[in-house]
């Protein structure tokens, strides 16, 4: 993750590349790393496969 200056400000650890973003999200306890430092996220809103 970098801020808009593009400087790195957390990297997760390193997992087999078939590690789902959710499942890593979930597992470093990201959102409330975010939440903790004032911050927020926003899911992708792309469509996925089979879904209008």
């Amino acid at each position: 993750m970098t801020d808009k200056w593009g400087r790195l400000t957390w990297i997760s650890a390193a997992r087999p590349g078939r590690t789902q973003d959710n499942t890593a999200a979930r597992q470093d306890h990201l959102l409330a790393r975010l939440r903790a430092a004032g911050l927020g996220a926003r899911r992708n809103s792309a469509p996925r496969p089979g879904q209008p």
